[in-house]
C-alpha cells in the first residue's frame, strides 16, 4: 500500500492510494457488503491541503463463504483529488489509513503514509495513467438512460420496510447491479435483483434492515450506485414521507 501522485485536473492535483493484493486476498469498497471493514482515509494531518476528495471505483460482488462482500481483487487505486491552499507551495499528503483485508479470515490493517507533491503537481505521466485508469471507474451522475426510474416503498407489519427499485441500465458487457448507501450508522443489506425486462429495465429489491434503534426510513436520503460492468452512475434520492 502506498500513496502516488501524477498530473492535475483543473485546480486539483491527482493522487491515489494504491493497494496491491496477493492472490486470494480482497479489500473493501466504502460499503463492505454483508460483512467487512470499510476503508477510512484520514488526511487531517496533511500540510497545505484545502480539500481532499476521495473517489471510489465501482466494486464487484465477491463471494466469501456463504456471503458477498463489495470490493476488489488483485489491485486498486482509490483516486484522490487534492486542492492546495497555496499552489505556489508543496503539499504534504499525510494519511492515516485503515482498510480491511479478507482471505479465509478478515483482518484490519492500519498504516500512516505520506507523500510530498511539488508545486503545480507531480508530472509523472506513467503514474497519472494509473490514477486515470481507476478514476474512470468512479461513478458519474445518473441520467434518464442510466438511473433510477421508480421506487416503491412498502411498509410491512412487524418486519422491515421493503423497497422495490426500478432502474434503467443500458446494455453493456458486464454485470448490472445496484448498491445502496444509507446515512451514517445504517448497515443495509445488499439489494436483490428481481427481473430483467426488454429495454434495459432492471428491478431490485432492498429490505430496509440494519437501521439504528428507532431509525425511520421515510424522509431519509439514500445514495444508489448502479453498475453496468465497469461503468457506474450515482444518484441520491430522499424517500417520500
Amino acid at each position: 500500500m502506498r500513496l502516488i501522485a501524477g498530473g492535475s485536473k483543473g485546480a486539483h492535483y491527482k493522487a491515489g492510494l494504491e493497494i496491491v493484493l496477493d492472490e486470494g486476498w480482497k479489500t473493501y469498497w466504502k460499503i463492505p457488503g454483508d460483512s467487512g471493514i470499510p476503508p477510512t482515509l484520514d488526511g487531517t494531518r496533511s500540510v497545505n491541503v484545502a480539500k481532499m476528495e476521495i473517489l471510489w471505483p465501482v466494486p464487484s460482488r465477491i463471494a466469501v463463504g456463504g456471503t458477498y462482500i463489495l470490493g476488489y481483487k488483485d489491485a486498486i487505486i482509490f483516486p484522490l483529488l487534492i486542492t492546495p491552499k497555496d499552489p505556489t507551495q508543496s503539499v504534504t499528503l499525510d494519511l492515516n489509513t485503515q482498510i480491511g483485508l479478507c482471505s479465509d479470515l478478515c483482518v484490519p490493517l492500519s498504516a500512516d503514509i505520506s507523500l510530498q507533491i511539488p508545486p503545480g503537481g507531480d508530472r509523472d505521466l506513467v503514474t497519472e495513467m494509473l490514477i486515470d485508469r481507476d478514476l474512470a471507474l468512479a461513478p458519474t451522475a445518473a441520467s434518464e438512460a442510466f438511473g433510477i426510474t421508480n421506487i416503491k416503498h412498502q411498509e410491512r407489519d412487524g418486519q422491515p420496510d421493503k423497497l422495490t427499485i426500478a432502474t434503467k441500465i443500458p446494455d453493456g458487457y458486464g454485470t448490472k447491479d445496484l448498491f445502496v448507501e444509507g446515512p451514517e450508522n445504517w448497515f443495509l443489506p445488499l439489494s436483490k435483483p428481481l427481473l430483467n425486462e426488454d429495454g434495459g429495465l432492471q428491478v431490485f429489491e432492498l429490505i430496509l434492515d440494519g437501521l439504528p434503534k428507532g431509525g425511520q426510513s421515510k424522509g431519509i436520503k439514500l445514495t444508489f450506485t448502479l453498475t453496468n460492468g465497469e461503468e457506474a452512475v450515482e444518484q441520491s434520492i430522499i424517500l417520500e414521507k
